[in-house]
This record gives structure tokens, C-alpha cells and sequence, in this order.
């Protein structure tokens, strides 16, 4: 897709056209789906992410920024959703995936190490009032506010904290 024809449809995508989402769902959607399964090796679960990636685009499409390339963005989104999914799932059962799904060796390897770098990073590499409020945002999936309550914190702080939490994981995890 040209730059200008993008820009032009996050314009419309902005202001709420159902038309420019449909076309960025089937322009990007093979796309977002790829990346899902190259980090979490489940096709089931790329598709879960496939969809909470797009619904986020939704419901944040009038902070779009129409000068950054939508791809950029939905890369970047799909890293988070795929770190999101695999903590709840790591949650719920209490242990990492299984690494022998089908599929070849360097998915599982390359999986296996991603999940351990998030696991490490969150329970060793963040100070216990930082873990607990990237947990409670993560995997309970609570707004800062919700947090903020829940804490008895300020709006802000959990804010600051989960800025400061992402960016590390970032560097952790080599996203930049």
C-alpha cells in the first residue's frame, strides 16, 4: 500500500469508518496473524491474538497516529498481546506452555526462550510493587484507574510504572 493511500485511509480509520478497518483487517490481518504464530507456535492462539490485536485498533483508532506506518504499529501490538497471552496462560497453568506443540524445532526453541525471558524479567528483573502492578494490567487486565484503586496509588505512578515496565522488557527482549 502507497504511504498516501494508507495515511488516507487512517484518516477515515480515525474518524470511526468501518470500510478503512474491514480493509486494514484484510490487508494486515495474514500479516499479524504470521508474527502471532511465529512467537507462540499455537494457531488457535494466533487467532485470539489476530482478534484482540484488531479490537485494540478499534477502540484506540482516534489516537492513531496517521505519520507511523500501520504496520509499525500492529507489530509492535502483536508483541504485547503475544507477551500478554503467554503470562495469563503461563497463570493459569502455572507453568510454561508445552514446548513440544507441533511445528518445527527452532519455533519451539525460540518460543521456549521468549517465554523464559518474559518469565525472568517479570519475577526477577522488576521490584515486587512494579510486578504487581504490570501483573494486575497484564494478565487481570485492569485500566490504570482500576489499579490505581486497587493499590490505593496514584493515576500516575501506575502509569510511570508500567511506561518504565515496557520499556525494560523491551530492551530485555530486544523489541526496541
Amino acid at each position: 500500500m502507497k504511504n498516501a493511500d494508507e495515511r488516507s485511509m487512517l484518516f477515515l480509520l480515525k474518524k470511526g469508518d468501518e470500510f478503512a478497518f474491514t480493509y486494514f483487517y484484510f490487508a494486515y490481518g495474514g500479516f499479524v496473524h504470521l508474527q502471532a504464530l511465529f512467537i507462540l507456535n499455537d494457531d488457535a492462539a494466533a487467532d485470539d491474538v489476530l482478534q484482540e490485536v484488531f479490537f485494540q485498533l478499534w477502540e484506540n483508532r482516534k489516537l492513531i497516529n496517521v505519520n507511523v506506518p500501520l504496520k509499525d504499529y500492529l507489530f509492535s501490538s502483536v508483541k504485547e498481546v503475544c507477551i500478554a497471552y503467554a503470562m495469563r496462560r503461563e497463570s493459569e497453568t502455572n507453568e510454561f506452555p508445552d514446548m513440544e506443540a507441533e511445528g518445527d524445532g527452532f519455533s519451539a526453541l525460540a518460543r521456549k526462550e521468549f517465554l523464559a525471558n518474559i518469565h525472568e524479567a517479570i519475577l526477577q528483573v522488576y521490584p515486587p510493587a512494579c510486578r504487581e502492578i504490570l501483573w494486575l494490567h497484564v494478565v487481570k487486565q485492569m485500566s490504570y484507574t482500576e489499579i490505581a484503586i486497587e493499590l490505593n496509588i496514584g493515576v500516575g505512578v501506575v502509569r510511570n510504572q508500567i511506561c518504565k515496565a515496557r520499556k525494560s522488557l523491551r530492551e530485555i527482549l530486544g523489541l526496541i
